[in-house]
């Protein structure tokens, strides 16, 4: 009887897990489908042409940020284009207009997903999204992956 109890009790317990497995994979896919449709929102309300053959790199920038500094630096020098947002005065938008050439600038007050984010990467092809709070790690991090990937380029893994 109480080995009948034990198996019911282990039963259901593994049940509820399997169930709450489920239920957190479709509540993740659910956000997950709802940030790409805030975007694709936020991508047509300033005026952004989604090219479906390229990913689109956005970068969120407030002014007041303690990493400013560094961020513009890095903005000045990078080669990658990105979609910048600039939460800023207006002269200091003017001033970075040609500082940060490479790049589509934008002046705005909105920022996408609460501030969590300074850089967002879509790619309209596999319709998959990406979201970093630090902008300047990861891109130091995808330089890093870069490099190693050049190093490995043409040899054995493994010998």
């Amino acid at each position: 009887m109480i080995d009948n109890f034990i198996i019911f009790l282990i039963l259901s317990l593994i049940l509820f897990l399997l169930s709450s497995l489920i239920g957190v994979y479709y509540i993740n896919k659910k956000i997950y489908s709802n940030d790409i449709k805030i975007l694709k929102n936020f991508l047509l309300k300033n005026n952004l042409k989604i090219d479906d053959s390229n990913e689109f790199k956005l970068v969120f920038i407030n002014y007041e940020s303690p990493d400013f500094k560094r961020m513009d630096d890095f903005l000045s020098s990078t080669e990658v284009k990105l979609h910048v947002f600039l939460n800023a005065p207006t002269w200091l938008y003017k001033t970075k207009i040609e500082k940060w050439k490479n790049h589509n600038l934008n002046q705005t007050k909105e920022f996408l997903f609460e501030h969590k984010y300074e850089l967002v990467i879509f790619d309209p092809i596999n319709n998959s999204l990406s979201k970093h709070s630090n902008l300047l790690n990861t891109f130091e991090c995808m330089e890093a992956l870069d490099v190693n990937n050049k190093n490995w380029k043409g040899k054995k893994a493994w010998v």
